[in-house]
């Protein structure tokens, strides 16, 4: 039986129980089951999570970095140039530390343009709370109303055309 037009195609021999992108993920979970001896679906929705998730806990964490070595030394305008350089430098090798690795991790899930955006939506969050809390600046309507176009840009960025 042939699939109607506009139909994700099944899988011949699944009795068209089955998407095509059911079956990959099937295959996945058998093959991660195997190499990591995972015992149960669940657990493998587990793995699968993490996949998706860890790209954005790591660049959390490097934005928290970034932020304080690009912005940071604005509490303390008396420090040498020099000084606040080095120092900013130093913070931002652990910027990197765990930058590289979010998108080395995430570009297994998400492609670059994804990875980006998701990195700028993290940096404008994270920056919001750096400057209410480390700045003490006030954060204005019209912060919220930019940063409300930003996340109409991710929707573009993620959508599937």
């Amino acid at each position: 039986q042939k699939p109607a037009i506009g139909i994700e195609p099944t899988t011949y021999g699944l009795q068209n129980r089955c998407s095509t992108v059911e079956l990959c993920r099937l295959t996945e979970f058998i093959v991660l089951r195997k190499n990591l001896k995972v015992k149960s679906f669940l657990l493998y929705n587990y793995f699968v999570m993490i996949k998706y998730l860890a790209p954005i806990i790591l660049l959390t964490i490097s934005n928290i970095f970034m932020t304080f070595a690009w912005y940071g030394h604005l509490k303390f305008k008396a420090a040498p140039i020099v000084a606040v350089i080095l120092v900013s430098w130093g913070i931002a090798f652990f910027e990197y530390c765990f930058q590289v690795p979010a998108n080395r991790i995430g570009h297994e899930v998400y492609n670059a343009a994804q990875l980006k955006t998701i990195q700028e939506v993290i940096t404008l969050i994270v920056f919001s709370f750096f400057s209410v809390l480390y700045l003490k600046e006030q954060f204005k309507w019209n912060y919220l109303i930019g940063f409300a176009f930003i996340i109409l840009a991710v929707f573009f960025i993620f959508k599937k055309w």
